[in-house]
Parts: C-alpha cells; sequence; structure tokens
C-alpha cells in the first residue's frame, strides 16, 4: 500500500465514523461488516510493517515544496483520534447503541484504532524529520508577527473578537468551542507554513495536537459546516 492509498484507507475511516454515529443506535449490523472490511486492509499494511507506505512518505518529506500536501496528509492520517472518540462516546452513552451490539462495536473499533494509530503515527515519523525544531510560546508569537498571511489572518480574527491581543484564542463564558479554535488554530498554522499545524498550535494553546486535528476535520463534516459561528470563521479566513 502506497501512502495514496493509504490516505485513501484514511478518508474511509472517517467516512465509518460519521456513518457510525448515525446507524449506531439502531443496532446496524452493517457497521460490524464495514469495520472487518476495513481491518483487513489495515491489517495487511500492518503485516508488511508498513515498508511501502514509509517508503512514500520519506520520499515525499524529501521535496520541501510539498509542505501543503503533507499538511493535508497529516489531517487526514490523524483519523485515529476520531475512531478512539468514537469509542469514548459509546462507552460513555453520548452515541447510543443497543446493549447486544454496543461490545462488539467497542471491539472492532479498539482493532481499527490500533492498526490505524500504529500506521498513520509511522508516517507522521517520516514527515516529523523535515520540520525545524517547534518554537517556543513566546517565539509562535513573534512568528505569527513575521509573517504576512498568518498575521493578515490573525488580526481579522482578532478584530472580529475570536482571539486575544496575544493571538489566543478567546472563548465564550462557560463555552469551550472546540470546533471553532481547532479551525482557527489550523488557519493559523498552515499560513505560517508548519507541516504540523497541530503540534505548533496545540503547543501555544496548551491544547493536545491530536484533539486539534481530529475537531478540525469533524469542524468541516456535514453536521458542522452549516454552523453560523463556523461558517463567520471560515468566511473570515478566506477574506
Amino acid at each position: 500500500m502506497n501512502l495514496r492509498e493509504y490516505n485513501a484507507v484514511c478518508s474511509r475511516l472517517e467516512d465509518f465514523c460519521r456513518y457510525a454515529r448515525r446507524r449506531a443506535p439502531k443496532g446496524d449490523p452493517e457497521l460490524l461488516e464495514r469495520a472487518a472490511t476495513l481491518e483487513a486492509l489495515l491489517l495487511q499494511e500492518f503485516n508488511d510493517k508498513g515498508d511501502n507506505l514509509a517508503l512514500d512518505c520519506i520520499e515525499l518529506s524529501g521535496n520541501p515544496v510539498r509542505a501543503d500536501l503533507i499538511a493535508r496528509y497529516r489531517q487526514n492520517l490523524g483519523v485515529f483520534g476520531q475512531i478512539s472518540a468514537l469509542m469514548d462516546d459509546l462507552k460513555g452513552g453520548t452515541v447510543d447503541c443497543p446493549e447486544i451490539m454496543k461490545g462488539r462495536l467497542i471491539w472492532a473499533l479498539k482493532g481499527l484504532y490500533t492498526l490505524c494509530s500504529s500506521l498513520s503515527n509511522l508516517c507522521i515519523q517520516e514527515f516529523n524529520k523535515m520540520d525545524p525544531p517547534i518554537p517556543k510560546m513566546g517565539k509562535i508569537y513573534e512568528e505569527i508577527r513575521s509573517t504576512p498571511r498568518a498575521l493578515e489572518i490573525a488580526e481579522r480574527l482578532r478584530k472580529a473578537g475570536f482571539l486575544d491581543d496575544s493571538y489566543m484564542f478567546r472563548y465564550e463564558r462557560n463555552k469551550r468551542n472546540r470546533y471553532q479554535e481547532a479551525l482557527v488554530a489550523q488557519s493559523l498554522g498552515l499560513a505560517m507554513g508548519c507541516s504540523d499545524w497541530a503540534m505548533v498550535m496545540g503547543n501555544y494553546w496548551g491544547i493536545k495536537p491530536g484533539s486539534l486535528r481530529t475537531r478540525a476535520s469533524e469542524a468541516n463534516s456535514e453536521d458542522k459546516r452549516n454552523d453560523p459561528k463556523i461558517k463567520m470563521i471560515k468566511s473570515i479566513i478566506d477574506g
């Protein structure tokens, strides 16, 4: 499996997570069939130790002009965060599921998570080798100020009330606004040219990178894209 093929599998996993959230309350047995199909694809590559996948990543990471492509791959490869979130929501009852089905579905998701996180982290480790060291917190503010595109976006978001003067996300009272903060973090990190935008902005804002990646991906889902605040932020970012 090459990187493009694995990226396609990650997209299928993302679709599966969305589908599972809708169908789990109905106890749809097709969920287990879909999970098994995806697990078989991942297991084959896992058993091959991801050698072809790693070679693809090394070749891509050696080409600096492809930083934007690597950033998109990073986001998609982080789908294991969505799998983990779905498992937690099933265990906690946020996503309902008949008891006769719940245990089997959680077990299937655990298998997908183990395989996907292993393969994705193999890719991410290779991508990390091309990145400069993550700047310290004070340096990130300076980096935003010294990068015209990042500064332009940051200032528009600040004037709209989404960022404070230090370019930290400004929360509404008693609301975390995770999807909004993730979109803003992604826009600033990518504008600075960071292929691992979540690591850089997570370091600055004190948020786990995996959480930022997952929420940024979910913010573009059908369920969230029509949210007024999400639409407003996208409009501000796009200028």
